[in-house]
């Protein structure tokens, strides 16, 4: 099962990494937009699977963080 976290991004304050903790590998972005809604950004040549959540909206990084939990849940 592939263990997916949610990190500050260090220089952008309205973004949040995803990342796949045994790897250390950023699987995507939580970025919040000018409309104040959060979404994910896919990140990385083989993860396209993460774009599936880009017409997705979130109410905070961490609803954005469970869909991905859910979808690499079983992985």
């Amino acid at each position: 099962m592939a263990i997916i976290e949610l990190q500050p991004h260090n220089e952008n304050s309205e973004t949040w990494l995803l990342v796949w903790t045994e790897r250390q590998e950023i699987i995507g972005r939580v970025r919040r937009n000018e409309d104040g809604w959060f979404r994910i950004i896919a990140h990385g040549p083989h993860w396209s699977p993460m774009k599936s959540f880009a017409g997705e909206k979130f109410d905070d990084p961490s609803e954005a963080l469970k869909q991905a939990q859910a979808y690499f849940g079983d992985r």
